[in-house]
């Protein structure tokens, strides 16, 4: 990705943040002071889903009992708490070359 893409993502983000159509939740240790993941739920351009939600840990955190939380704390709370027809766990669901390799919607 070039400078230029980069910062056309950023805005592209910003503006879906604003608007309320995209969603980035921080996950911090308990004293607030060291970020350990984020959380994305986005509505998605891919076909198969109306919204691609994805998660990370920091690479400390990769394979701890706080990724296994995540991994289990996401999928359920999208299902329970949040009004999504299609959601789909990229990373989960599918893998992300294969969520790559989906065809754009027009």
């Amino acid at each position: 990705m070039t400078a230029e893409q980069d910062r056309e993502d950023l805005q592209h983000h910003w503006d879906e943040a604003q608007t309320h159509a995209s969603f980035n939740h921080a996950l911090f240790d308990v004293e607030a002071s060291e970020l350990l993941g984020r959380v994305y739920i986005d509505p998605t351009d891919k076909s198969g889903a109306d919204d691609d939600i994805s998660w990370w840990v920091r690479d400390e955190h990769v394979g701890s009992e706080v990724a296994a939380a995540l991994d289990a704390f996401v999928p359920e709370r999208v299902a329970e708490s949040w009004p999504l027809k299609a959601p789909r766990c990229v990373g989960r669901d599918l893998s992300w070359q294969d969520r790559l390799a989906i065809p754009r919607q027009r």
